[in-house]
């Protein structure tokens, strides 16, 4: 898991630089122009301003996931994704008030429109199995994407992502489930339903759930994370 601990060697690792400051102990990053940096003194990750947040707390050192955040949306800039197409804790729509849960990460594609929706766990270690428990529970029930997916239907994948720090190297893994139906898969079996398929029923969540309960044993699973961004940036 990456911790404060750690936190400066998994950096170093995936290319932040220690920046010289008489008072604070600032580390950062540019891809493409966008800078990156992490203020050790305060205790603060800062973003491109163009990187839309709706709220602070990814934005901290307070849990140990906005590390997990953090090398993702390093990641995603080196992979070419401009800021203005990621948003942070992106509310759900509960009604009067937003409160269906946020999504850490939204990416848009160029038209503006949902692309991949991506929950960042903690790695698995001795202390906790933050990742495991929530790819189970997607498999189960759907989970927090299935759920974010019920509001953000344009959305072409859903992505459990982790990154940990082990043997002096920051690795990440993932869980990709891609939202587009496998035509050939439905067609052999005519007892499931296809994503293009499915209606709204009251109780909107519990629908889709119990769709994604049969569905996820259909679609491809992907664990190689830059290959599916790669193809779906094509």
């Amino acid at each position: 898991m990456i911790r404060i601990d750690n936190l400066r060697d998994a950096l170093k690792y995936i290319g932040y630089q220690k920046q010289y400051s008489p008072n604070a102990e600032v580390w950062s990053i540019n891809n493409r122009g966008y800078t990156i940096s992490i203020d050790f003194t305060n205790k603060r990750i800062n973003y491109p301003v163009e990187l839309k947040a709706y709220r602070e707390t990814t934005k901290n050192f307070s849990s140990p996931e906005n590390f997990v955040v953090l090398e993702c949306i390093t990641r995603l800039l080196s992979l070419g994704y401009a800021p203005n197409q990621i948003e942070l804790e992106k509310p759900m729509p509960g009604g009067h008030t937003d409160t269906g849960g946020y999504c850490d990460i939204l990416i848009k594609d160029n038209e503006g429109n949902e692309f991949i929706l991506i929950e960042c766990k903690t790695a698995d270690d001795n202390s906790s199995r933050e990742f495991s428990k929530a790819w189970h529970r997607m498999q189960e029930d759907g989970g927090q994407l299935f759920n974010y997916f019920n509001s953000y239907r344009k959305a072409k994948a859903l992505c459990l992502y982790t990154s940990d720090w082990q043997k002096d190297a920051c690795e990440y893994s993932c869980r990709i489930v891609s939202m587009e139906d496998n035509e050939e898969y439905l067609r052999a079996d005519n007892s499931l339903k296809g994503y293009n398929k499915v209606t709204e029923e009251k109780g909107g969540r519990k629908n889709i759930s119990k769709f994604g309960r049969i569905h996820t044993t259909a679609i491809t699973v992907l664990l190689e994370f830059l290959k599916l961004v790669f193809r779906l940036l094509q």
